[in-house]
């Protein structure tokens, strides 16, 4: 019997960098609807769902392909995690397989998500998470993360493992997991490798600009290709 596998795009209409970000224009359409295009487009996914506050999120969903879930609006405060929203999501609807998707990083593709999905079904693991090899020299305020006086090579980083950092794309997990730990992912859990040129997640108008750059340059490698 086949696995029903269901995406969830929690899409709040309040956001403090850029106002109503979820449907703010880019490349002449709402920031949301390529995550909501990428997941539709991708046959192993049953059904799509957008969970907001906002009717004008609901009717944007609509349009692209997605089914919408109310979600109270004391799930959709500043304060408010991710996994309210799918916990929320999970106790209403019925699936095997979830596929948390945020509605920031237009740059995903259904493409990505069978390649996951697919890695995730013929895998022995309970949950995937995207994310791209980072081999930086990480801050916390004024500190640094690592001793100054023994500054790893870029190869002595990879000897030591790869470094990943999660990007936001995806999320996947099953039901039972995610209900049992209330986390987006849990057990035994894996990254998967995406570029890091894709992962771009949008928190300012510069990352729209530089994501519009992105969508330009790969429309006109499409034509010349074509």
């Amino acid at each position: 019997m086949s696995l029903k596998i269901i995406t969830i795009i929690p899409a709040r209409a309040g956001s403090k960098g850029i106002a109503n970000k979820n449907l703010f224009p880019l490349a002449g359409r709402p920031m949301m609807s390529y995550s909501i295009q990428a997941s539709v487009d991708c046959e192993l996914i049953s059904e799509t769902y957008v969970s907001t506050d906002s009717q004008e999120i609901m009717r944007c969903a609509e349009v692209f392909g997605a089914k919408s879930i109310h979600r109270p609006d004391e799930m959709c405060q500043d304060h408010s995690s991710s996994e309210l929203a799918l916990l929320h999501f999970a106790n209403h609807i019925d699936f095997d397989i979830l596929c948390f998707m945020q509605a920031t990083s237009p740059l995903v593709t259904s493409n990505i998500l069978t390649s996951a999905i697919t890695y995730y079904n013929q895998s022995n693991i309970d949950s995937l998470i995207s994310g791209y090899e980072d081999h930086g020299f990480w801050w916390r305020d004024k500190l640094p993360l690592y001793d100054p006086d023994n500054r790893p090579t870029r190869q002595q980083q990879k000897n030591e493992g790869t470094l990943y950092r999660e990007s936001g794309m995806f999320y996947i997990t099953s039901r039972e997991k995610l209900l049992k730990s209330k986390c987006r992912y849990s057990g035994s859990s894996e990254i998967y490798p995406v570029k890091k040129m894709l992962s771009i997640d949008v928190d300012s108008i510069e990352d729209v600009q530089f994501i519009e750059l992105i969508m330009q340059q790969q429309n006109e490698q499409n034509k010349i290709r074509g």
